[in-house]
């Protein structure tokens, strides 16, 4: 199992917001861990969470709002996410409810467009064991599928927008009740080929 912590909270327009990513081991100020379990075999990336698939993943919820209208007040619609991975890929999937008679936006719909502008998004921020210097990186998705996604470097002023992961990110939604998503990464993608539990 690999130990990771919150370092980012991720939100949702006031609906959906989480926090994941990981930190040092060996941080002299400790913040709220989790442990996220390897899967033995991998799950169905479709955006449609089908029941015991993500049984085994790590389950968070009960999130509080980190600006807008909400800031500092537990959001009403109930998010929850999941987080696994296997030996060469990391794997989220989110249920987000959604108020009555609303459907998430899905104006942008191309890669690294600002999909950030649309009304439900995810954000996710990985930081993964430090070699040389920080290197951040910063991923945003809307429920059409599309990715924007940057690597930072915050000791050199560095954002790479040019950066791609290969992601497999699926969604589906029904409208008034909830948005899901589903998604995957390699680790190549961050410069780690494999996992190793002693550094994440």
């Amino acid at each position: 199992m690999i130990k990771q912590r919150l370092i980012q909270n991720l939100c949702m327009s006031a609906a959906c917001v989480w926090m994941a990513g990981a930190v040092l081991a060996q941080d002299r100020n400790p913040r709220p861990e989790i442990v996220i379990p390897k899967l033995a075999s991998p799950p169905t990336i479709d955006g449609v969470l089908a029941e015991g698939e993500w049984e085994r993943a790590t389950a968070l919820t009960g999130f509080i709002a980190p600006t807008g209208p909400l800031s500092g007040v537990m959001v009403p619609y109930e998010s929850k996410i999941y987080l696994a991975h296997d030996e060469t890929h990391f794997y989220l999937a989110l249920r987000c409810a959604l108020p009555p008679g609303v459907k998430p936006s899905m104006k942008y719909r191309k890669r690294d467009e600002p999909v950030y502008m649309d009304s439900y998004q995810f954000e996710l921020w990985l930081t993964p064991p430090v070699r040389g210097q920080l290197a951040a990186y910063q991923t945003i998705g809307n429920a059409y599928g599309a990715i924007y996604d940057v690597k930072q470097v915050p000791e050199l002023g560095a954002v790479t927008t040019g950066w791609n992961a290969n992601w497999t990110f699926k969604n589906s939604y029904k409208q008034g009740e909830y948005w899901t998503a589903e998604l995957s990464v390699p680790f190549a993608d961050f410069g780690e080929a494999t996992v190793n539990p002693e550094e994440f």
